[in-house]
């Protein structure tokens, strides 16, 4: 989606939000949009979440490497004001909506 996500210097908040009332994904990096990219099709999930990894045709690859601090998965596409809001909840070390979203917390991802 591009490479304003790369901004270095320390941590960062992520957030990708897919939805499908404008059919597009939007990435927002420490509370406000990066990068935006149409996505018209539907979302078919038939297995759990997968973080940190990509799967293609050849199978499971491009792992990240690093640490997460927290994961979310919200049912539904969060507002630009909602992604600000967890941001800032998150930072503040409350999680946020939480009661509202599955959460993971300190991911250590290896390749």
């Amino acid at each position: 989606m591009g490479s304003r996500a790369d901004r270095g210097g320390g941590p960062h908040h992520l957030a990708v939000v897919l939805d499908a009332g404008t059919d597009e994904v939007l990435l927002y990096v420490d509370g406000t949009v990066a990068a935006r990219a149409p996505f018209p099709h539907a979302w078919r999930a038939t297995g759990g979440l997968q973080a940190g990894r990509a799967q293609s045709a050849d199978g499971w690859g491009e792992h990240l490497r690093g640490a997460v601090d927290d994961v979310h998965a919200f049912a539904g596409a969060l507002t630009e004001q909602e992604v600000a809001l967890l941001r800032a909840a998150v930072r503040r070390g409350d999680g946020g909506r939480a009661g509202h979203a599955t959460s993971i917390r300190n991911l250590l991802l290896r390749n």
